[in-house]
């Protein structure tokens, strides 16, 4: 009784406020793990399609290591999915990481099958068939069968797609679909389809059409805006006689339409603002480096050699050479742009410079993907170091 009327000592009083700032810290601790636990599951998808996300994944798969074995599959293609390598072959869509563990195998069941990938996400769709599949890096999104003939396809980094099929009904009909695979819009014309591509956001929609007027091509170029109610009305529509267009891609503020007989940069007014001819040589190949193009053209007429261009994206020429070599695939991307030819691939900058070569003997299908280039011959997949 003495001791409570006189109230604490200084040393219980200091042992009272030592408890209560550990159990304040204790506190403040559970608070601060359990706000980084939600920060990890909330990041979960991101990291995990990151660079480093694959890093992480890999160094715990049990399986894997390259080279991989292919049995039983004839590599058609090979395209990236963030830093995960995809690979079609005749009957399924294979995604391996960068330490050789698989992440996922799918059987397509398509007769003619095609690889669209934008990011994270890819569509694989039977060219002539209705069949198509939306696909991430670890799982199938979505399948369906399309209303028509599928003619041209594409997929943005967000997950959208669009589907251009002809029927009886309906020379052309694009749908449109959002990541979960739900229609979001329908836009049908009169002529055919032979080229599509989705803006990176999903945002706009450029559908390249071929008709004939008294005897003559005649290539129409359709840009669509997706963010309103309605497609029916586009942003622009302008053609373009005596010229078959097959390829469109979206620029920074422009189309590029590759015909049979240019390279053209269209801006959003429909206005061609450069343009490439090829001077009546015919396009051999091509390769898409997102603000560059790579053509190989030749005219077997003559009988001259193949010439290879570069052209920034404003159709200005970077680079011209000749060609002495035949040249087997190219490719191209932010790094430059590279040849397979008889089993060896060169490696150059848009400006012709030669930044590296490797031996791949064998390769049927490659792709370059950051510090990796990864080859399938018939027998495995393979990773290589390169610069």
């Amino acid at each position: 009784m003495e001791k409570g009327k006189k109230g604490l000592s200084e040393f219980e009083r200091y042992k009272q406020k030592m408890n209560i700032q550990r159990k304040f810290h204790s506190l403040l601790g559970v608070l601060m793990v359990s706000a980084l636990v939600l920060s990890l599951v909330a990041g979960l998808d991101y990291f995990s399609g990151s660079r480093f996300g694959n890093l992480f994944r890999s160094g715990f798969a049990g399986s894997g290591g390259y080279p991989v074995p292919l049995l039983n599959h004839s590599v058609r293609q090979m395209e990236p999915v963030n830093w995960d390598v995809a690979l079609l072959s005749d009957s399924s869509v294979l995604i391996f990481d960068n330490q050789g563990s698989e992440r996922l195998s799918l059987s397509h069941g398509c007769a003619t099958p095609v690889l669209k990938s934008d990011g994270g996400r890819l569509l694989c769709y039977d060219q002539g068939g209705t069949q198509y599949h939306m696909i991430t890096s670890s799982r199938l999104s979505h399948s369906g069968t399309a209303e028509g003939a599928i003619h041209a396809a594409d997929i943005a980094s967000n997950g959208s797609a669009a589907l251009a099929t002809s029927s009886t009904k309906n020379a052309t009909l694009v749908t449109f679909y959002d990541e979960f695979g739900n229609v979001t819009y329908s836009w049908k014309n009169s002529n055919m389809v032979s080229a599509i591509a989705l803006s990176p956001d999903g945002r706009q929609a450029a559908v390249v059409l071929y008709s004939a007027r008294e005897g003559e091509m005649i290539t129409s170029v359709v840009l669509l805006n997706l963010t309103k109610s309605t497609v029916e009305k586009p942003v622009f529509s302008i053609e373009i006689a005596g010229e078959f267009g097959y390829y469109v891609a979206f620029r920074e503020n422009t189309l590029a339409l590759i015909t049979d007989q240019s390279v053209k940069s269209i801006d959003q007014m429909g206005r061609i603002r450069a343009e490439y001819s090829f001077n009546g040589q015919q396009i051999q190949m091509f390769a898409d480096g997102g603000s560059s193009t790579v053509l190989v053209l030749g005219n077997y007429r003559y009988m001259r050699a193949s010439q290879l261009v570069s052209l920034d994206e404003k159709c200005r020429v970077l680079y011209s050479s000749q060609l002495d070599l035949s040249i087997d695939s190219i490719r191209a991307n932010g790094n430059g742009f590279y040849l397979l030819s008889e089993g060896s691939l060169s490696h150059y900058d848009y400006k012709g410079g030669l930044i590296s070569q490797i031996n791949l003997p064998g390769a049927i299908a490659w792709l370059p993907l950051g510090q990796n280039l990864y080859a399938a011959t018939y027998e495995e997949l393979q990773r290589h170091l390169v610069r």
